[in-house]
């Protein structure tokens, strides 16, 4: 029987230590269970740099999406008590006057991110905790749903507030109140909560962000059941505890260990050779060994964490950073001490055998699903997502490239493939007959084969051509007045004079388009984050602008045909012209693919 090293916490302690200095954070909050006990729960660095307040083992951290493992821990209380199915619908569990979905949603499928909603900012983030509203108008209407439940993952942070509604309403209190009754108290979690703000006394513990976009101890966040939990080092060693010796804490049985093992059993996969879901935990291998975990970050007020369970070995670790530079060691630390706790896998891959089953179809580019497609900031997600691109070496083998790191797989069963160095697989999924997805191994996320017509880059080489058309449109064809002419003569003309109105109309179009661009774009980088979650009447009112210059565009191709046919101007002009008028045509469609030409 394996066990963990018995220096394994004076290992962690140092590699965080080296961390801070390396990466210049402030601070972080760590805990280590092992055989079902706590063994470390500490703070290191300062709290607040400004104050120097040291990092305490009760000191709360915003530990982001780790907030999802604690809050499905809640719901699995309830459904083995019977309160909740999570094969029903959660329309069931709420006002009708709720539900603004097509496609019946269950509680397992909210769970493992298979419940079709797409990604958005829209309604999650707030500089201000006190600032945000209740769940329900938060979630009030739900994103669209752009898949069919059940099918693919797609990471989705109101499909995880939408269960936290159905879980306040069963309760029949608010989520931050159902959590306190159904986890957090019985647990003995002193310091952690989901209230937003925080009651004083936690608010004065709590550590503060830094590095990232907002000024003060942390953001508020409208998603609270998927991200808003503030805990520490000693709350989240007992979570682990919890996880870690069957339902216990110090001795006492606080959840039932049916309850544990549903949480921790697999819920969902791509393919029954990946690593998939449990309940709130993702799914990882090491070997022989299963890992169940979940990062979290905060990238406007900057926390990022990491929890990582060994269940076979009743060993955990949780690290948190409040710093932006953690993002790096957040993730480097845990697979470091993993590395060091559990034997060297033994890989044994098999030699490449020729082209793979279905090898022309597997090539092309790969997009995680973790993007945008109804919303005005889905052209951020995209940007944001992971883009793999697949292709097949001459000996047969599969090389999967994501940004400078290529991986080289080899096929093992049909359209299943493994690392030859780590022994991950991989496998690929069809849909109508035809390659459609690719699956990670532990990834919620599907990634989608697109075109090259889809891709990010290509959209962004068509604006900036588009935006060089027009750009020029307003320079060259300022229909500027004639010597002695009055402003109120120049209008008038504009009625009878079809030259100038086309050169109004082309002038037009290049004005709207570029000033809208650069206003847009202005605005963004004074508050990316709150022009999304709620956006500004100001910013609603930059949408006069685009709309402008499309009423323009489509104004200005009307009198293209004019132009050409009364042959105004030199040919080299008229090209000219034309080449406006379809960049403004353009801009206007890149625009509404993007949801950037009505306000949102």
């Amino acid at each position: 029987m394996r066990t963990v090293p018995d220096d394994i916490e004076s290992r962690v302690e140092k590699l965080v230590l080296e961390s801070l200095d390396e990466y210049d954070i402030p601070g972080a909050a760590v805990a280590v269970v092992r055989d079902g006990e706590v063994t470390m729960a500490e703070g290191y660095g300062e709290a607040d740099a400004e104050e120097g307040l040291p990092v305490e083992p009760t000191t709360p951290f915003r530990v982001g999406s780790v907030s999802k493992p604690v809050f499905w821990t809640a719901i699995a209380r309830l459904l083995r008590r019977g309160e909740l199915d999570d094969d029903v619908p959660v329309s069931e569990y709420l006002d009708d006057n709720f539900v603004s979905w097509d496609d019946p949603v269950t509680l397992a499928q909210l769970a493992t991110h298979t419940g079709g909603f797409e990604p958005t900012n829209r309604n999650m983030w707030y500089d201000n905790p006190a600032d945000g509203r209740s769940l329900p108008e938060h979630l009030d209407p739900m994103p669209a749903q752009t898949r069919s439940p059940g099918t693919v993952g797609q990471y989705s942070n109101h499909g995880v507030a939408l269960a936290g509604q159905v879980l306040a309403s069963v309760v029949g209190s608010s989520f931050p109140d159902a959590m306190d009754e159904l986890l957090l108290e019985p647990a003995g979690m002193e310091t952690a909560s989901f209230h937003q703000p925080l009651p004083t006394d936690l608010y004065e513990a709590h550590a503060s962000g830094h590095g990232g976009d907002r000024d003060g101890k942390f953001a508020g966040l409208g998603t609270a059941p998927a991200g808003a939990l503030s805990a520490s080092a000693a709350d989240m060693a007992r979570f682990m505890q919890l996880h870690l010796d069957d339902g216990r804490i110090d001795g006492e049985q606080v959840l039932d260990p049916d309850t544990v093992e549903l949480i921790q059993q697999q819920w969902f996969t791509h393919h029954e050779e990946l690593a998939g879901m449990a309940l709130g935990f993702a799914e990882a291998y090491y070997g022989a060994y299963r890992i169940i975990r979940h990062a979290g970050g905060t990238p406007l007020d900057a926390f990022w964490t990491e929890l990582r369970l060994v269940p076979e070995l009743g060993f955990g670790l949780f690290l948190s950073y409040n710093d932006d530079s953690g993002q790096d060691p957040v993730i480097e630390i845990p697979e470091t001490i993993i590395e060091e706790v559990l034997p060297e896998p033994d890989v044994t891959a098999p030699e490449s055998d020729g082209r793979p089953t279905l090898a022309d179809e597997l090539e092309g580019t790969y997009r995680s699903l973790r993007r945008g497609a109804h919303e005005v900031d889905s052209i951020f997600l995209t940007l944001n997502a992971d883009t793999i691109d697949v292709s097949i070496a001459d000996d047969g083998a599969l090389l999967l490239e994501d940004g400078d790191d290529t991986t080289r797989l080899v096929e093992t069963s049909p359209l299943v493939f493994q690392d030859v160095e780590t022994g991950e697989k991989v496998a690929f999924g069809e849909e109508d007959g035809e390659i459609a997805y690719l699956f990670m191994s532990g990834s919620p996320d599907a990634y989608e084969c697109i075109s090259s017509l889809e891709s990010i880059q290509f959209h962004l080489l068509v604006l900036a051509v588009s935006l060089l058309g027009t750009g020029s449109g307003w320079l060259h064809w300022s229909p500027s007045r004639d010597d002695g002419e009055s402003r109120r003569e120049w209008f008038q003309s504009l009625r009878t004079d079809q030259r100038r109105r086309a050169r109004f109309a082309a002038h037009l179009v290049g004005s709207a388009f570029s000033l809208f661009v650069v206003l847009f774009l202005v605005y963004l980088s004074f508050d990316f984050e709150g022009t999304f979650t709620e956006p500004s009447f100001l910013f609603r009112l930059l949408f006069v602008l685009p709309l402008v210059g499309a009423v323009a565009a489509v104004a200005a191709l009307v009198l293209s045909v004019r132009v050409w046919q009364e042959a105004y101007w030199q040919l080299r002009t008229r090209v000219h012209y034309s080449f406006v008028v379809l960049s403004g045509l353009l801009v206007t469609g890149f625009l509404w693919y993007w949801n950037l030409l009505l306000p949102p």
